[in-house]
């Protein structure tokens, strides 16, 4: 019985486990996204100055962060846009 019970807390505790660590791992993924928008702003000649940094933000973070399942990825075929078949 004992065995059981201590099977199924572990169960649930690998599960937040696994829920805290993909959250954290989205919410270090949106603080370099910002990061790596910081330095492109300060770059000189990089060819963007007329974009904003909040739009360079955007175009560089993550969608969302929360603790549900992440969707499998999606697959896109770049093989037309080359203009050569794989």
């Amino acid at each position: 019985m004992t065995f059981f019970l201590i099977l199924i807390v572990g169960f649930f505790l690998v599960q937040i486990f696994l829920k805290l660590y993909r959250y954290n791992m989205e919410l270090a993924s949106f603080y370099l996204a910002i990061a790596d928008a910081l330095r492109i702003a300060e770059m000189e000649g990089s060819g963007i100055q007329g974009v904003k940094f909040n739009e360079l933000v955007q175009l560089l973070t993550p969608g969302n962060i929360s603790l549900e399942t992440p969707e499998s990825p999606k697959v896109i075929d770049f093989s037309g846009l080359l203009g050569k078949k794989m």
